[in-house]
Protein backbone atom coordinates (compact mmCIF):
# COMPACT_ATOMS: atom_id res chain seq x y z
CA UNK A 1 0.00 0.00 0.00
CA UNK A 2 1.77 3.28 -1.36
CA UNK A 3 1.48 5.39 2.07
CA UNK A 4 4.43 8.33 0.67
CA UNK A 5 3.21 11.81 0.46
CA UNK A 6 5.12 14.00 -1.56
CA UNK A 7 6.45 17.22 -0.68
CA UNK A 8 7.17 18.64 -4.47
CA UNK A 9 9.30 22.09 -3.78
CA UNK A 10 9.90 23.62 -7.42
CA UNK A 11 12.59 26.50 -8.16
CA UNK A 12 11.64 29.23 -10.23
CA UNK A 13 13.15 32.44 -11.35
CA UNK A 14 11.49 33.70 -14.81
CA UNK A 15 11.05 31.77 -17.69
CA UNK A 16 7.60 32.34 -16.70
CA UNK A 17 5.79 30.89 -19.91
CA UNK A 18 7.92 27.27 -19.54
CA UNK A 19 6.39 27.06 -15.97
CA UNK A 20 3.24 27.38 -17.13
CA UNK A 21 3.68 24.54 -19.45
CA UNK A 22 5.87 22.67 -17.18
CA UNK A 23 3.89 22.51 -13.54
CA UNK A 24 0.78 21.45 -14.40
CA UNK A 25 3.07 18.16 -15.95
CA UNK A 26 4.46 17.63 -12.60
CA UNK A 27 0.67 18.37 -10.77
CA UNK A 28 -0.18 15.23 -13.06
CA UNK A 29 1.76 12.90 -11.94
CA UNK A 30 0.98 14.08 -8.29
CA UNK A 31 -1.37 11.72 -5.47
CA UNK A 32 -4.50 14.35 -5.00
CA UNK A 33 -4.91 15.15 -1.79
CA UNK A 34 -1.88 13.72 -0.46
CA UNK A 35 0.89 15.45 -2.21
CA UNK A 36 1.64 19.19 -2.19
CA UNK A 37 3.89 21.49 -4.47
CA UNK A 38 5.22 24.67 -3.34
CA UNK A 39 6.97 27.07 -5.64
CA UNK A 40 9.94 29.17 -5.05
CA UNK A 41 9.95 32.63 -6.88
CA UNK A 42 14.21 32.89 -6.20
CA UNK A 43 13.36 37.13 -7.15
CA UNK A 44 11.76 36.92 -10.48
CA UNK A 45 10.89 39.87 -12.84
CA UNK A 46 8.54 38.34 -14.78
CA UNK A 47 5.44 38.27 -12.09
CA UNK A 48 4.68 34.89 -11.22
CA UNK A 49 2.18 35.35 -8.06
CA UNK A 50 -0.43 36.98 -10.55
CA UNK A 51 -0.37 33.71 -13.04
CA UNK A 52 -3.52 32.18 -12.87
CA UNK A 53 -1.94 28.47 -14.05
CA UNK A 54 0.60 28.39 -12.05
CA UNK A 55 -1.36 29.84 -8.93
CA UNK A 56 -4.15 27.13 -9.81
CA UNK A 57 -1.39 24.28 -9.64
CA UNK A 58 0.31 25.04 -6.64
CA UNK A 59 0.08 25.01 -2.82
CA UNK A 60 1.48 27.58 -2.24
CA UNK A 61 4.45 30.52 -3.18
CA UNK A 62 7.34 31.15 -1.95
CA UNK A 63 8.99 34.74 -2.58
CA UNK A 64 12.93 34.42 -2.26
CA UNK A 65 15.49 36.88 -2.42
CA UNK A 66 17.59 36.69 -5.32
CA UNK A 67 19.04 33.94 -3.42
CA UNK A 68 20.73 31.80 -5.77
CA UNK A 69 20.02 28.19 -6.39
CA UNK A 70 21.93 27.09 -4.25
CA UNK A 71 20.88 29.04 -1.33
CA UNK A 72 17.15 28.37 -2.56
CA UNK A 73 17.88 24.46 -2.41
CA UNK A 74 19.13 24.99 1.45
CA UNK A 75 15.97 26.92 2.07
CA UNK A 76 13.99 23.93 0.61
CA UNK A 77 15.92 21.59 2.93
CA UNK A 78 15.32 23.13 5.84
CA UNK A 79 12.09 24.74 5.60
CA UNK A 80 10.86 20.86 4.86
CA UNK A 81 12.49 19.55 7.66
CA UNK A 82 11.44 22.02 10.01
CA UNK A 83 8.08 21.88 9.14
CA UNK A 84 7.82 17.95 8.83
CA UNK A 85 5.19 17.38 11.71
CA UNK A 86 3.00 19.89 10.12
CA UNK A 87 3.31 19.07 6.61
CA UNK A 88 3.00 15.14 7.41
CA UNK A 89 4.87 14.63 3.96
CA UNK A 90 7.44 11.51 4.30
CA UNK A 91 9.63 12.63 0.93
CA UNK A 92 11.17 15.57 -0.30
CA UNK A 93 10.85 16.23 -4.49
CA UNK A 94 13.44 18.87 -5.84
CA UNK A 95 12.80 19.90 -9.27
CA UNK A 96 12.86 22.84 -11.80
CA UNK A 97 10.42 24.65 -13.10
CA UNK A 98 11.52 24.32 -16.31
CA UNK A 99 11.52 20.27 -16.24
CA UNK A 100 8.58 19.10 -18.25
CA UNK A 101 7.77 15.32 -16.16
CA UNK A 102 5.80 12.04 -17.74
CA UNK A 103 2.96 11.01 -15.82
CA UNK A 104 4.91 8.02 -14.16
CA UNK A 105 7.09 9.65 -12.37
CA UNK A 106 5.94 9.73 -9.05
CA UNK A 107 5.40 6.03 -9.14
CA UNK A 108 8.91 5.23 -10.72
CA UNK A 109 10.73 7.42 -8.60
CA UNK A 110 9.30 5.49 -5.32
CA UNK A 111 9.83 2.21 -6.80
CA UNK A 112 13.24 2.99 -7.41
CA UNK A 113 13.75 4.20 -3.63
CA UNK A 114 12.33 1.31 -1.91
CA UNK A 115 14.09 -0.91 -4.10
CA UNK A 116 18.06 0.66 -3.70
CA UNK A 117 17.35 2.52 -0.37
CA UNK A 118 19.20 5.82 -2.41
CA UNK A 119 18.37 9.37 -3.86
CA UNK A 120 16.07 8.80 -7.15
CA UNK A 121 17.21 11.81 -10.02
CA UNK A 122 14.89 11.11 -13.05
CA UNK A 123 16.85 13.40 -15.52
CA UNK A 124 19.20 10.86 -16.60
CA UNK A 125 21.92 12.81 -18.48
CA UNK A 126 24.94 11.32 -20.56
CA UNK A 127 28.67 10.47 -19.24
CA UNK A 128 30.87 13.76 -19.98
CA UNK A 129 34.69 13.42 -20.11
CA UNK A 130 35.05 15.46 -16.74
CA UNK A 131 32.94 13.25 -15.09
CA UNK A 132 35.23 10.47 -15.17
CA UNK A 133 34.76 8.85 -11.70
CA UNK A 134 30.85 8.54 -12.58
CA UNK A 135 30.70 4.67 -12.35
CA UNK A 136 27.49 3.54 -14.02
CA UNK A 137 26.11 -0.01 -13.28
CA UNK A 138 22.85 -1.72 -15.06
CA UNK A 139 20.76 -2.66 -13.07
CA UNK A 140 17.17 -5.18 -14.47
CA UNK A 141 14.72 -3.76 -16.47
CA UNK A 142 14.80 0.28 -16.85
CA UNK A 143 16.93 0.80 -13.98
CA UNK A 144 20.56 1.45 -13.25
CA UNK A 145 22.36 2.48 -10.06
CA UNK A 146 24.26 5.60 -10.65
CA UNK A 147 27.24 6.49 -8.43
CA UNK A 148 29.62 9.34 -7.07
CA UNK A 149 28.11 12.49 -9.38
CA UNK A 150 24.28 14.11 -8.25
CA UNK A 151 22.84 15.71 -10.73
CA UNK A 152 21.20 19.29 -10.27
CA UNK A 153 17.50 18.59 -11.28
CA UNK A 154 14.97 16.19 -10.09
CA UNK A 155 15.76 14.45 -6.86
CA UNK A 156 13.94 12.78 -4.47
CA UNK A 157 14.98 12.10 -0.84
CA UNK A 158 13.06 10.28 2.11
CA UNK A 159 13.33 11.86 5.56
CA UNK A 160 16.28 10.03 6.56
CA UNK A 161 18.07 11.68 3.48
CA UNK A 162 16.49 14.75 3.82
CA UNK A 163 17.47 14.35 8.14
CA UNK A 164 21.12 13.94 7.08
CA UNK A 165 21.57 16.58 5.06
CA UNK A 166 19.56 19.51 6.35
CA UNK A 167 22.13 18.57 9.52
CA UNK A 168 25.28 18.70 7.81
CA UNK A 169 24.90 20.92 5.01
CA UNK A 170 27.15 24.00 5.32
CA UNK A 171 25.89 27.66 4.77
CA UNK A 172 27.37 27.64 1.50
CA UNK A 173 27.76 24.95 -1.17
CA UNK A 174 27.18 23.85 -4.16
CA UNK A 175 24.81 21.43 -3.74
CA UNK A 176 24.13 19.41 -6.13
CA UNK A 177 27.48 17.89 -5.70
CA UNK A 178 27.78 18.41 -2.24
CA UNK A 179 24.65 16.29 -1.79
CA UNK A 180 26.16 12.87 -3.38
CA UNK A 181 29.06 13.22 -0.57
CA UNK A 182 26.86 13.60 2.12
CA UNK A 183 24.33 10.66 1.06
CA UNK A 184 27.05 7.96 0.15
CA UNK A 185 27.69 8.63 -3.24
CA UNK A 186 25.16 6.57 -4.91
CA UNK A 187 22.20 7.79 -6.80
CA UNK A 188 19.35 5.44 -8.08
CA UNK A 189 18.27 6.74 -11.79
CA UNK A 190 15.47 5.49 -14.53
CA UNK A 191 17.49 4.11 -17.77
CA UNK A 192 14.15 5.88 -19.32
CA UNK A 193 14.02 9.98 -18.97
CA UNK A 194 10.84 10.69 -17.46
CA UNK A 195 11.67 14.28 -16.46
CA UNK A 196 13.64 16.80 -18.89
CA UNK A 197 15.29 19.94 -18.42
CA UNK A 198 14.06 22.61 -20.59
CA UNK A 199 17.05 25.05 -20.06
CA UNK A 200 20.89 24.50 -19.71
CA UNK A 201 20.40 21.11 -19.04
CA UNK A 202 18.41 20.06 -21.42
CA UNK A 203 16.46 21.54 -24.77
CA UNK A 204 19.09 24.18 -23.90
CA UNK A 205 16.51 26.92 -25.31
CA UNK A 206 17.91 30.47 -25.26
CA UNK A 207 14.96 32.05 -24.52
CA UNK A 208 14.66 33.98 -27.87
CA UNK A 209 13.82 31.97 -31.19
CA UNK A 210 17.21 30.32 -31.56
CA UNK A 211 17.34 26.83 -30.74
CA UNK A 212 20.07 24.69 -31.35
CA UNK A 213 18.50 21.27 -30.79
CA UNK A 214 20.93 20.22 -27.81
CA UNK A 215 19.28 17.53 -25.26
CA UNK A 216 21.50 15.94 -22.91
CA UNK A 217 18.16 13.61 -21.66
CA UNK A 218 18.42 9.83 -23.11
CA UNK A 219 15.81 7.45 -24.39
CA UNK A 220 12.53 10.15 -23.58
CA UNK A 221 9.26 8.02 -23.59
CA UNK A 222 6.86 9.23 -26.24
CA UNK A 223 4.85 11.59 -24.15
CA UNK A 224 7.89 12.89 -23.59
CA UNK A 225 9.02 13.84 -27.22
CA UNK A 226 5.42 15.29 -27.58
CA UNK A 227 5.56 17.97 -24.72
CA UNK A 228 9.03 18.72 -25.79
CA UNK A 229 7.34 19.66 -29.27
CA UNK A 230 4.45 21.81 -27.71
CA UNK A 231 7.31 23.90 -25.62
CA UNK A 232 9.28 24.74 -28.09
CA UNK A 233 6.36 25.48 -30.66
CA UNK A 234 5.35 28.06 -27.66
CA UNK A 235 8.53 29.80 -26.70
CA UNK A 236 9.18 30.03 -31.16
CA UNK A 237 6.17 31.48 -31.50
CA UNK A 238 5.74 35.28 -31.37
Amino acid sequence: MDVARIFVAIAAYNRRRLAELCIPTVRDGMKHGEDALVLYDDGSTEPMHDSSIIVSECDGIVSCESMGIDAQRRKHILEFWGNREIHGCSHLYLCDADAPHDILWRETALALQAEYKAPVCLYRTQTHADYVNNIFRDEPSERVIWQRFSPGVSLLLDMQMVERVAKHMPETWAWDWAIAGMLGHKMAVSRMSLCDHISRGGLHHDGSDGYDGGDRATNPTPWLEEKRREIVSCLTTS
